[in-house]
């Protein structure tokens, strides 16, 4: 069963479309050359095609639901080539997505559950093409590559009166991808805002092997992102 989208998320994005329809007009957003800037990153994320080794030979299935609503944070510095004529951004954005919590149980007799709290850092090259209008608002769509960093706090736990736990943490640093589209809008002569929708995928996610020789890995760990950010003109 997935998640419908959060009522946080609607609302986040409400209220920060209602800051930037507040800006006074201007003719174009003025922003050529160098800026720096940030995003916040509510999102809802998901991890695909979970896989057990080295278990009992039992059914392996997810616990609860599909999806989980997380938070991330971005810092970015980019480029815009327009003075050059040619009419593209190209951006570095180094991002950290807090944890994303996926459930997993082998269906033994104990059974044997595994609770993943996963953590993400990605470092993203963009390209981004931008529509320009009459208006400050300036459509935009684009992509990045890069390099993503999944770091997995897994607690492995029988379902029996024993009690008893095993911790263990691993990462797994993988080719990163993403799509998005959104628009930024001028502020005054320095600042530009932004609202977008971003699909990312962070490639594998390995929790390493238990003392047991058991291990959960996952082909793919991907969000959906409600991009909230600024941006400061130079």
């Amino acid at each position: 069963m997935r998640k419908s989208v959060p009522q946080s998320l609607i609302l986040s994005g409400a209220i920060f479309m209602t800051g930037l329809l507040s800006v006074p007009a201007r003719a174009d957003t003025g922003d050529l050359g160098f800026y720096l800037g940030g995003r916040l990153l509510p999102a809802i994320s998901s991890v695909e095609g979970e896989t057990l080794t080295g278990g009992g030979g039992a059914a392996f299935v997810s616990v609860g639901d599909d999806t989980d609503t997380t938070f991330g944070a971005s810092a970015l510095a980019g480029y815009h080539w327009s003075g050059q004529g040619i009419p593209l951004r190209t951006e570095m954005e180094f991002s950290y997505r807090f944890r994303n919590d996926f459930n997993t149980r082998e269906q033994n007799t104990p059974a044997v559950g595994y609770k993943d709290d996963l953590s993400t850092t990605s470092l993203m090259f963009s390209v981004f093409y931008d529509v320009a209008t009459d208006t400050p608002w300036r459509p935009y769509v684009g992509g990045g590559i890069g390099w993503a960093r999944n770091m997995s706090s897994t607690t492995r736990a029988l379902n029996d009166n024993s009690g008893a736990t095993e911790t263990i943490d691993n990462d797994t640093d993988n080719f990163a991808y993403s799509l998005q589209a959104g628009v930024r809008v001028a502020i005054s002569p320095e600042w530009v805002g932004e609202i977008g929708y971003r699909y990312s995928d962070y490639g594998e996610v390995d929790t390493g092997k238990f003392s047991g020789g058991d291990q959960v890995t996952a082909d793919s760990h991907v969000s959906h992102d409600l991009i909230l950010g600024f941006a400061y003109l130079f």
